[in-house]
């Protein structure tokens, strides 16, 4: 059993080669803005307000975009503090007479635009849709200098086009927002946006690209991008991918996603734990390209498959689309399939369809379907919350936009409102033994981690500086792991079984991390024995270890969440020990609620299925990953911390616990325990 006391939180960019390691980090600047502005600007922000997000996501079809068109997902009057927009198939040139053609759709789609656009009582796109409004270009962002940055941090290649889309963007958006980063693989797109006032309340931004097309997943054609930042004090990850097409190949966009997940891993944290558990909160964005199955749907409720031909079935689907039967398609949905099976987007959400489909459709601003592909829904925006901040999300808005007439699906709009990270548990401070900074102001009663005495022994405070908050409840409570136990791990070595340990880390990082090392236990032997399938492994009490929290108020520990991952040790030189899956506890008590006080001590059982990257479910064998249960005994008060730590003493608790150092160069090698 491994404790991960340290997280390396500069990322270093590396060169790329080739198309399978497409994993990158870059660490840059946002802005070239002077210290005074981003003072100014980190004044504005506020933490009581909610942040708003709105995220798109289209495949061009590799036909260029009408700029009025735009207007449909990025109306006048845009207010979200970040804007993200995922396009696939985005590549494009004008050709013979590829100009006339532009020229003709930018005149048709102005010709049809109205303020106020009407809808249809009972049509197909009754959800609410973004109404463009006529007027002026807007002006582009930022200067050459600060694009040409941008381009410079993109994963894969640049070209004419792709400098093009972003222009396109940056005069729809306005002076009003700022680029974050742009990313591109082949002829996928991500580009996120911010508020001009939020961009010096942007940090740790990173950027990561995986290809899965191809044999061998080898070409970019399909895979995905992602951006990584804080805003405040809330970490976020953006995915924006593109996946195995056709009906039959359901199997392999399950593999694109965890091999998406897996690859970008060691670019963002851990390898262990990737985008999909270590920040806040994650959105996934793309043409997913899960398909419409009546007769699969049909065979999972044990009868025969009622349309033998794809003529039959296009037809069926049809009925249902006219119909508004929206649930009977999305009952026939294999995103939905795959959920429930545990093979997919374990533990991520999706707000409510109430629209059409929107593939495989006429380039045109009619809702018509082509008859050579089931009408399905391919583009989806999912997203998933750590365990501690679990309703921290809601979506406001989920809408299809038919009258875009250039590519054969219809863009997907959300828009979600997000309650910042600080304002549940605080901001997040780096703790100091001595010095006054930080320990001064309204902005310090409600940081998370309190500026605690080094000489703390049974957690109580002792605040250094010209001004003291005793009511900031600021304690370093205990948690120790009893009971741990797994069941049913699934195979992971060629001769059968597992060699399993355990690293257990945190969310926020800070809560466990300590530049000085203070929760380094003295080294012992991991569990490593082989387990067959079938078999449970228990680790004895003296190799976990005893976690002392970092100083942390009181009120902001339910909002926290402790992470616990079961790897396989690789016994052959030079191999890699492979992640097994993750389970993440929030610590507060069952039953609490936000109006209600933390007893001092209290204890939380689990009992969770693993999850690696996005499924329960081993692809490959079918087998559940597992099962890991154990119970935390949490202890939050100056007097409950130290009961708990005189009986962990008494009972040799994490004697025998090993520990994980991870440095500021932990990404450039082989992560390992030590």
């Amino acid at each position: 059993f491994f404790f991960q006391d340290c997280y390396p939180v500069h990322l270093a960019a590396r060169p790329l080669e080739g198309h399978r390691s497409r994993a990158r980090a870059v660490s840059m600047p946002l802005s070239r803005a002077s210290s005074a502005g981003k003072r100014e600007r980190a004044r504005a922000y506020n933490k009581a307000l909610p942040l708003t997000i709105r995220c798109l996501t289209w495949n061009v079809g590799n036909a260029k975009p009408v700029a009025a068109e735009l207007a449909h997902a990025l109306p006048d009057g845009l207010d979200e503090d970040i804007i993200v927009v995922g396009t696939q198939e985005n590549s494009y040139k004008a050709g013979k007479g590829g100009r006339k053609r532009a020229v003709a759709q930018e005149k048709r789609a102005v010709a049809q635009e109205s303020p106020e656009p009407t809808e249809k009582a009972g049509s197909a796109y009754s959800a609410y849709e973004p109404a463009p409004t006529p007027g002026s270009p807007h002006s582009s962002v930022g200067d050459t200098e600060e694009r040409e940055e941008e381009s410079a941090a993109a994963v894969g290649g640049g070209g004419k086009g792709h400098a093009e889309w972003e222009e396109m963007l940056a005069r729809r958006l306005g002076r009003g927002y700022v680029p974050v980063r742009h990313v591109r693989l082949w002829e996928m797109r991500l580009s996120v946006y911010v508020k001009a006032s939020q961009r010096a309340n942007v940090t740790k931004v990173h950027v990561a690209s995986a290809a899965t097309g191809g044999p061998g997943g080898m070409l970019g054609n399909k895979g995905g991008l992602v951006v990584r930042l804080r805003l405040g004090a809330t970490s976020l990850a953006f995915v924006s991918c593109h996946l195995a097409a056709h009906s039959h190949m359901l199997s392999r966009r399950n593999h694109n996603c965890s091999e998406l997940l897996r690859e970008t891993a060691s670019a963002l944290g851990p390898r262990h734990l990737t985008a999909a558990a270590q920040f806040d909160h994650v959105f996934w964005l793309g043409d997913l390209n899960y398909r419409t199955d009546l007769n699969a749907a049909a065979a999972a409720a044990g009868e025969e498959a009622p349309f033998p031909t794809d003529e039959e079935h296009h037809g069926q689907v049809l009925r249902l689309v006219e119909q508004g039967d929206w649930g009977a398609l999305l009952g026939a949905d294999q995103l939905a399939a795959s959920r429930a099976a545990g093979e997919a987007f374990v533990g991520f959400e999706e707000g409510p369809i109430a629209f059409a489909p929107t593939f495989k459709v006429e380039r045109s601003s009619e809702l018509v379907y082509q008859q050579k592909r089931i009408p399905s829904y391919c583009d989806r925006v999912l997203w998933k919350s750590a365990a501690g901040l679990r309703g921290a999300v809601s979506q406001t808005s989920l809408a299809a936009l038919p009258r875009v007439s250039t590519s054969d699906h219809k863009p997907v709009v959300a828009t979600f409102s997000l309650t910042p990270s600080e304002a549940l548990r605080g901001t997040m401070q780096e703790v100091r033994s001595g010095g006054s900074r930080g320990s001064r102001g309204s902005s310090r009663k409600s940081s998370l981690f309190g500026n605690v005495s080094s000489s703390l022994a049974a957690g109580s405070v002792s605040f250094t500086g010209s001004r003291a908050f005793a009511s900031l409840d600021v304690v370093r409570p205990t948690v120790r792991i009893r009971g741990l136990s797994a069941s049913e791990l699934v195979d992971m070595d060629y001769t059968g079984g597992c060699d399993p340990y355990c690293v257990v880390s945190a969310n926020p990082y800070e809560l466990l991390y300590s530049a000085a090392h203070e929760h380094v236990l003295r080294k012992g032997e991991a569990a490593a024995s082989t387990v067959k399938h079938g078999q449970d492994c228990t680790w004895p009490d003296d190799e976990v270890p005893l976690l002392r929290l970092r100083g942390v108020r009181t009120a902001a520990l339910p909002h926290t969440t402790l992470l616990l991952a079961v790897l396989d040790k690789d016994n052959v030189i030079l191999g890699k020990d492979d992640p097994v899956g993750v389970v993440q506890v929030a610590l507060r008590p069952v039953g609490w609620s936000q109006d209600s006080d933390l007893p001092p001590s209290f204890e939380v059982e689990f009992d969770e299925p693993l999850v690696q990257g996005m499924a329960s479910t081993d692809l490959k064998s079918g087998r559940p990953l597992g099962r890991l249960r154990g119970t935390l005994s949490i202890a939050t008060t100056a007097e409950a911390i130290e009961e708990a730590l005189a009986e962990a003493r008494a009972d040799g608790a994490g004697e025998k616990a090993r520990t994980v150092k991870l440095g500021a160069s932990a990404f450039e090698r082989r992560w390992r325990c030590c």
